[in-house]
C-alpha cells in the first residue's frame, strides 16, 4: 500500500515536472517570436560570417 502511494508520487512528480516544463515553452516561444520580428536577421551578417569561415578554410588548406 505503501509502495504504491510512493509510485504515485514519484509519478505525479514526474508528470508535474513535463507540464511545467510545457508551460515554459509555450509563454516563452510567443517572445521569441517578438524578439525576431523587431530584430530580423540580416543576411549581410551571414555573408559576412561565410566568408570569413572561407578565408579560415583557405588559411588551413595552405598549412599542409
Amino acid at each position: 500500500m505503501i509502495k504504491d502511494l510512493i509510485a504515485k508520487i514519484k509519478a505525479n512528480r514526474t508528470t508535474l515536472h513535463d507540464q511545467y516544463l510545457v508551460f515554459k515553452i509555450r509563454k516563452t516561444l510567443p517572445e521569441i517570436e517578438k524578439y525576431q520580428k523587431a530584430h530580423p536577421l540580416k543576411t549581410d551578417s551571414l555573408n559576412q560570417f561565410i566568408n570569413k569561415q572561407n578565408t579560415l578554410l583557405q588559411e588551413l588548406k595552405n598549412l599542409k
